[in-house]
């Protein structure tokens, strides 16, 4: 869980200076803390936390534990990446649902359909 926070501080620095050589910054999820043009979701956390099938249920050991602190981080820093976006891309039905849980502004929505 380290590595992916670091990143995302050090992405975010990055993306604070190189902003301007870019016409569109796409990110995924909470991939980094910088502002997106476009976050495609493919996976929300927090509803995966609520999953009666989440490792924390199914297990109790320190690797379940471990996993549950991890979604709720995940969870945390996805919602503040989703709010700070302009556009969000669900990839399906079900996650523009889940979205739409998290009281993410609807305006902010596209559907990502594949055929």
């Amino acid at each position: 869980m380290t590595k992916k926070l670091f990143f995302a501080q050090i992405s975010t620095i990055w993306l604070y200076h190189n902003r301007k050589k870019f016409d569109v910054i796409q990110v995924n999820g909470a991939i980094t803390n910088a502002k997106a043009d476009v976050n495609a979701v493919h996976f929300v956390h927090s509803s995966w936390l609520k999953s009666p099938a989440h490792i924390f249920r199914t297990r109790c050991n320190l690797y379940s534990a471990y996993q549950w602190v991890y979604t709720a981080v995940n969870s945390i820093l996805e919602q503040q990446s989703f709010q700070k976006a302009r556009l969000i891309v669900a990839v399906s039905e079900k996650v523009k649902q889940e979205l739409v849980k998290l009281s993410i502004p609807v305006k902010k929505y596209a559907l990502l359909l594949m055929e």
